[in-house]
């Protein structure tokens, strides 16, 4: 069971960097490996998304549970149906010294046996790059950081 976690402090605030991971709708325009992403049984705490993952050679479709807690800059997820014998990852955004501090955590393993010794592997570098592009598209949107 691979997981990454990381935490990392970006300059904008915890409202910013909270509502950026919790549009699910938008994650095609700037993560890699999304294809497409539909959201159902929205409510105030939280909704049901379908994503599309993978590239020109390999995709896969998976269902997942987002759990909203804006009262605690939190969004946890959790997978329903797909690829993964499990995932679970969360997101966490404290507010700090010229910004906001990212907590995030990521568990999954994959139900594939033939894609489990290729995939997980590249785990923490594919983490890390989700990271890194949220991080990209809060400077496109956010054209002001926050300061102190």
């Amino acid at each position: 069971m691979p997981t990454h976690s990381e935490k990392r402090i970006v300059p904008y605030t915890p409202v910013q960097m909270y509502s950026l991971v919790a549009d699910v709708a938008s994650y095609p325009d700037f993560l890699p490996w999304v294809n497409s992403s539909r959201l159902y049984n929205q409510a105030d705490s939280g909704f049901e998304a379908d994503l599309s993952i993978g590239t020109s050679f390999m995709n896969h479709a998976y269902s997942s549970k987002v759990a909203l807690q804006p009262e605690n800059y939190r969004i946890d997820v959790t997978h329903t149906k797909g690829p993964f014998h499990h995932l679970n990852n969360h997101w966490i955004f404290h507010e700090c010294e010229g910004g906001t501090e990212i907590e995030f955590f990521l568990d999954f393993e994959l139900n594939n046996p033939f894609l489990k010794p290729i995939l997980q592997p590249f785990l923490n570098q594919a983490a890390g790059m989700m990271v890194s592009a949220f991080e990209t598209r809060a400077k496109q949107l956010f054209l002001k950081p926050c300061t102190k």
